[in-house]
Formats: structure tokens, C-alpha cells, sequence
């Protein structure tokens, strides 16, 4: 439940957000006192986010599965060798 509640926080925020963000870019990029029209700056933004919110989400999930993967051996391999421990100097 408090999952739930979280997700639907983050949505109540961004569904605020979202608009007035969006919406202030669209504005910009066909105002008259700039030197180029692009009405499609909101789309390139949206393309910006979800580009960086999957390499984000690629790079954490790559860390949690390389830290909960099993060992793997090979049958007849003898196994991993493993250092001793540092003497203390």
C-alpha cells in the first residue's frame, strides 16, 4: 500500500508540473523574439527525460544484478581462487 501511495504522489506532481513545463517550452520555442521556430522543443524534451531516465534505470538495475548474481561454475572446474587475507603490518 505504501507503494501505491508513493506512485500516486510522484503522478499528482507530475501531473502538475508536466503542463506548465511542457506548455512554457512549447511557448518559447515558437516565441517571436527568438532566431529559430521549433514547435517541436516540448517533444525533444520529453525525448531528453525518457533518454536519461532509461540510461538511469539501465545503470541500476546493471548494479543490483551484478551484486545478487549467483557464482556460476563449470562442472570438473576447480573453484575461484580466493585470496587470503592482508596480513596486518
Amino acid at each position: 500500500m505504501q507503494l501505491q501511495g508513493a506512485i500516486g504522489r510522484i503522478r499528482g506532481i507530475a501531473f502538475k508540473i508536466g503542463p506548465v513545463l511542457f506548455s512554457a517550452v512549447f511557448a518559447s520555442f515558437i516565441g517571436p523574439y527568438h532566431g529559430w521556430h521549433l514547435p517541436g522543443g516540448p517533444y525533444l524534451l520529453a525525448a531528453a527525460l525518457i533518454t536519461i531516465s532509461t540510461i538511469v534505470a539501465w545503470r541500476v538495475t546493471k548494479v543490483q544484478a551484478a551484486q545478487q548474481a549467483p557464482a556460476v561454475h563449470l562442472a570438473g572446474a576447480p573453484p575461484p581462487f580466493k585470496r587470503a587475507p592482508a596480513a596486518p603490518s
